[in-house]
């Protein structure tokens, strides 16, 4: 605790020989979160809801389905212009394919690239997009037959504030009120 780094605790309990209390002590003291989950299954879900925490941020589910072998497309919010990242996230039981990103104007685009960063497992594929333009965008990828697809957005917005003085003598140890 006295080093700032919050413990995320991700306790497996298939037996339920775990001890909750301290798992949610722990992480409490800590700053961070405890999960406790019977089922490896899980856990790729438990790891966005700490990725959410981490980045202030909450997780918006997009589509949850099953999967049929045929490709489907999942619109995406950009609401603003104001967001820094935003960070698709698929979890699927068995790797999504044709993952394909389209921006606000129909445009396919490439990953990676310099805008547009990819990391997938088995069951979980992440896309973090870097200051994406507002506008409705598009995903469409392929999920196995009888497959459960989770697709959620994780937002990480970058708010400043541009201030100009009408004196030019610095602002020392003061309140300063904007209207």
């Amino acid at each position: 605790a006295e080093a700032g780094i919050p413990v995320y605790a991700i306790g497996l309990n298939y037996d339920g020989s775990l001890n909750a209390e301290t798992m949610e002590l722990i992480a409490f003291k800590t700053g961070g979160l405890s999960y406790m989950t019977d089922s490896v299954a899980t856990i790729p879900t438990i790891l966005s809801e700490i990725f959410a925490h981490n980045i202030n941020s909450d997780a918006v589910r997009l589509d949850s389905y099953v999967g049929d072998g045929a490709s489907r497309e999942v619109e995406i919010m950009i609401p603003n212009n104001s967001i820094l990242e935003a960070n698709i996230i698929v979890l699927s039981s068995s790797r999504v394919k044709d993952l394909h990103i389209y921006d606000y104007s129909g445009k396919e685009l490439v990953m990676p690239s310099d805008t547009i960063a990819q990391n997938s497992s088995d069951t979980y594929t992440q896309i973090k997009i870097y200051r994406p333009t507002e506008g409705i965008w598009k995903l469409k990828l392929t999920g196995a037959e009888g497959d459960e697809i989770t697709i959620n957005l994780l937002s990480y917005y970058g708010l400043g504030i541009d201030v100009s003085l009408s004196n030019n003598s610095p602002i020392i140890n003061e309140e300063v009120y904007l209207e």
